[in-house]
């Protein structure tokens, strides 16, 4: 049962990151009318590659305590018709403390999904929750720093729909890179209550997120009475 729900906190935070579930395309990011504009271009064969750690912590139920949730993320873009980009989503095996998940829990997948020419998720198959990544979708119009938007509604098997949130806060450098920053926010319900806080680092030469950080906080009652499971994910995916 704990390792059910570390296995949805991690798909969940990386869902929350924008990274992890990016959009893999190629963009620019320019002033335009006041703000900054972020444009996407796909490209055919295109990969971006994404390392996850979850530091989570459960308490509440048998088993809990802390642990640490690894894995891989690579999207890899294989055609592009019609400006509807097909893009292979992988994610290898998820460890916990350094070892395989128990009962094949977390074992590695792979979906393919469709973009279209914003960036916005429109379609796939296969896989499971990893192939309901809504990617970090910009609005098609200049952002103002201070200004907020909306991913739109995204969902996996044990949580209901959820709206993810974005507020620009601004420009700035990070090793070197100038980046954008995004704060992100978000909460569901569902079997289990979640609420979410974090930020996102934009590259500013080609659009791409480079790193995130997300702390999630998610609760669910035990069956029978038995109390209720708590749990604290803090999330980081960075690109390699």
């Amino acid at each position: 049962m704990m390792n059910g729900f570390v296995k949805i906190g991690a798909v969940v935070g990386i869902l929350l990151c924008g990274s992890g579930m990016v959009s893999p395309v190629e963009a620019q990011v320019t002033p335009s009318g006041g703000g900054y504009l972020f444009r996407q271009k796909y490209s055919k064969g295109m990969k971006l590659v994404y390392d996850f750690t979850v530091n989570a912590e459960v308490v509440g139920m048998p088993g809990g305590g802390k642990n640490v949730v690894k894995a891989t993320l690579t999207q890899e873009v294989l055609d592009v018709k019609n400006k509807v980009s097909s893009v292979n989503v992988t994610s290898s095996a998820m460890t916990m403390n350094g070892k395989p998940m128990p009962g094949g829990a977390g074992a590695g997948n792979s979906a393919i999904v469709k973009y279209d020419a914003n960036g916005k998720l429109i379609g796939g198959k296969g896989g499971d929750d990893l192939s309901a990544s809504m990617g970090f979708t910009p609005p098609n119009r200049p952002l103002k720093i201070g200004e907020t938007f909306s991913s739109g509604k995204n969902s996996t098997p044990n949580l209901t729909a959820m709206t993810i949130n974005y507020k620009f806060l601004g420009l700035k450098t990070v090793n070197g890179q100038q980046v954008a920053q995004f704060a992100v926010n978000s909460s569901m319900s569902g079997q289990a209550n979640m609420t979410s806080v974090g930020t996102l680092l934009i590259n500013m030469k080609d659009g791409f997120p480079v790193r995130s950080t997300i702390t999630m906080n998610m609760s669910a009652s035990m069956k029978q009475g038995a109390g209720k499971m708590q749990m604290k994910n803090v999330t980081t995916l960075v690109r390699r």
